[in-house]
């Protein structure tokens, strides 16, 4: 009895330490690398190539308008330009999009809000991250472009802006630089399912060493 005891109690410590890497690997998940540049208009687009080896849970985050820590743990500067976000399969669907994410930082100049964020839960296979700025929409799947496409120069109509370029919708003048933290971790419920199948091993575990008692 005392030895079956004692190998219960060696497996659950296992399954325990199994269980808490799982979890630390999601939890240090955390940013995975920093695309980041300069736009040299209003109208730009830039395309980032993101590709996955299963099924994991892809975070987008842009940290240029109010400032943040990019992959290397650097610092980067508050003042870009009102990003926006869109992703697509690689069969040019549109999958996600984001403008002004939700519970970004705030801009303590202008007040705004404004970097974009979006997490969405994917398959394996290669995806493209556009980034552009505001008001700059996609008017559809990627092969359809985006609504400012030639305009050039075009948010200093937004909002009365003195500046030549990149003004956000408060009228006030930002750079033209820009930075997005990808992170990706295994999707939740892939977790899940991982620990749900070491807990049936140690069940059956438990259940061979009753029966060969």
């Amino acid at each position: 009895m005392a030895d079956r005891l004692g190998e219960s109690k060696k497996l659950l410590l296992r399954l325990l330490l199994v269980t808490g890497l799982v979890l630390a690997s999601q939890a240090a998940g955390a940013v995975t690398f920093t695309a980041s540049g300069n736009f040299a208009r209003d109208d730009q687009v830039v395309f980032v190539p993101i590709t996955l080896d299963g099924i994991q849970l892809l975070s987008v985050t842009s940290i240029g308008y109010a400032g943040g820590i990019d992959a290397t743990g650097a610092a980067v500067p508050r003042g870009g330009f009102d990003t926006m976000l869109f992703l697509y399969n690689s069969a040019g669907t549109l999958l996600a999009q984001s403008d002004d994410g939700i519970g970004v930082p705030t801009d303590p100049t202008t007040g705004l809000a404004s970097d974009a964020s979006f997490s969405i839960g994917l398959g394996a296979g290669a995806y493209t991250l556009a980034v552009t700025q505001y008001d700059n929409f996609a008017l559809g799947d990627l092969s359809a472009g985006f609504s400012r496409t030639g305009s050039g120069n075009f948010t200093p109509a937004l909002n009365g802006c003195t500046a030549m370029a990149f003004c956000d919708t408060s009228g006030a003048a930002r750079t033209a630089h820009y930075a997005i933290n990808v992170s990706v971790v295994p999707e939740p419920s892939m977790v899940a399912l991982m620990l749900a199948g070491l807990a049936a091993i140690a069940g059956l575990h438990h259940r061979r060493k009753q029966r060969s008692a």
